[in-house]
């Protein structure tokens, strides 16, 4: 390598070795990356008669690099998992819609019944491991429904500790108050908490999920309101967090992990502030750490919602399909018949507009409309809607994708839209929309 000096006294201009990756090994051993370079020394004449170096400490400028890098990675893996996910969940629509009709002409108590809601559910999960991916690399805005959170805390923990050697037990409140969330960032919150719980416990040790309502009052000391809330505890015996590192756990790109990208745990952070909760942690070196996650609770609600997913709905009237995948338009057409439907469908937004008009004119108009919000190679659910909405100002629409993550999914009235529904979804989801839609019926 050049010596810097001499290149500057030679050529009588700074010289620069940025290119070079430079380490300054300080004298308590530690090593700092450092830029530098070198200028001439000139008298009063202008000869030359030296040189100065400059060493700089680039260990911000670096480390703004490394942050930038991996945030273009993950715009890159976002924008892949936004493709993945919508050709992803159509497959699944397909599969799920037929799975729902079949379960239709199959008792309860046969055993081909229970393979067919085995089936159903490994589709679902395979939608929520698209739906954690999508988040993951986007943080998507949540598409919030009315839960309870008992058989998602049980099966989020349950995937979460697959292969670990560790113990687990689950304390949950019998009557946990249902819950407006997203349920497959919920899961992804759950499995990033307790799979670093994981980590920060030995082989042998016992992590402690549980679950309870909690009414918080004015006085309490949390960034929330006061009202009802659902509080989840993720306790581990590990060996816990120096008192310094406390306030940094949740910060992007943190790690004290020799593997992993610090991203975890911010994600939950942001999941659950999306949610309009809130995530804290308390924890001391040899203690353990406890993990715990404040939800907003419905206790108005309870009774309601839960039945959305088991009961059959049956109406009247003609519903429109916009969708650009023949398959979907095939199993949404069984679906909506099976349910008492008159059924017409379009590829794109102006073919469903040219209908809906046709029919208006004609005087047999369409009950509702279910919207694809992504189509390729024609027009999209919201300018179809936009323009239908001029159409007919009463009109009562459905959006539907396979993304989760778009803005219209997680705020349907402000784009016009009176009901939402992620793809993929059951036979009994869509009847559940479709009576709320159609009929007015509060779920």
């Amino acid at each position: 390598m050049t010596n810097p000096v001499h290149a500057a006294m030679h050529t009588g201009a700074v010289v620069s070795l940025s290119g070079h990756r430079l380490l300054l090994v300080a004298r308590d051993g530690n090593t700092l990356p450092i830029d530098d370079s070198a200028a001439p020394i000139r008298d009063d004449q202008g000869v030359i008669i030296g040189g100065v170096v400059v060493l700089r400490d680039i260990t911000a400028r670096r480390q703004t690099e490394e942050a930038l890098l991996t945030a273009r990675k993950l715009e890159a893996i976002g924008a892949l998992a936004g493709g993945i996910a919508h050709t992803f969940n159509n497959l699944l629509m397909v599969i799920m819609g037929r799975l729902s009709l079949a379960k239709l002409g199959v008792r309860p108590g046969d055993p081909v019944w229970a393979q067919l809601n085995e089936a159903e559910q490994a589709t679902q999960q395979a939608t929520e491991v698209t739906r954690q991916l999508l988040t993951f690399a986007t943080g998507g805005t949540p598409v919030k429904r009315l839960t309870t959170l008992g058989p998602l805390l049980h099966e989020a923990t349950r995937f979460a500790l697959a292969g670990a050697p560790v113990q687990h037990m689950l304390t949950l409140a019998d009557d946990l108050w249902p819950v407006e969330v997203d349920s497959g960032q919920i899961r992804q919150v759950m499995h990033n908490v307790v799979l670093n719980a994981v980590e920060a416990t030995a082989a042998g040790g016992t992590i402690h999920v549980q679950a309870d309502n909690v009414i918080l009052r004015s006085e309490h000391h949390l960034p929330l309101s006061a009202g009802p809330y659902i509080r989840i505890a993720i306790v581990d015996q590990g060996v816990g967090i120096p008192e310094a590192h406390l306030d940094k756990v949740f910060d992007p790109y943190f790690t004290t992990k020799e593997r992993g990208g610090g991203l975890g745990l911010a994600t939950a952070h942001a999941i659950v502030q999306k949610h309009g909760g809130h995530l804290l942690v308390v924890s001391a070196p040899g203690t353990g750490t406890t993990m715990r996650i404040y939800l907003p609770a419905r206790p108005e609600a309870v009774g309601r919602g839960q039945e959305a997913t088991t009961v059959l709905r049956t109406g009247q009237g003609k519903i429109l399909v916009m969708d650009d995948e023949e398959v979907v338009r095939g199993v949404l057409d069984q679906m909506l018949t099976q349910l008492g439907y008159e059924v017409e469908s379009a590829r794109e937004g102006a073919e469903a507009i040219a209908l809906y008009r046709h029919a208006k004119e004609a005087g047999a108009p369409f009950t509702a409309v279910i919207l694809d919000l992504v189509v390729a190679g024609g027009m999209g659910g919201r300018e179809t809607m936009a323009q239908l909405r001029e159409l007919d100002p009463q009109i009562r629409a459905i959006v539907s994708s396979g993304y989760s993550n778009d803005a219209v999914m997680a705020d349907v009235p402000r784009y016009g839209f009176s009901g939402v529904l992620p793809k993929p979804y059951q036979l009994a989801e869509l009847s559940a929309v479709l009576q709320s839609v159609v009929h007015g019926t509060h779920l």
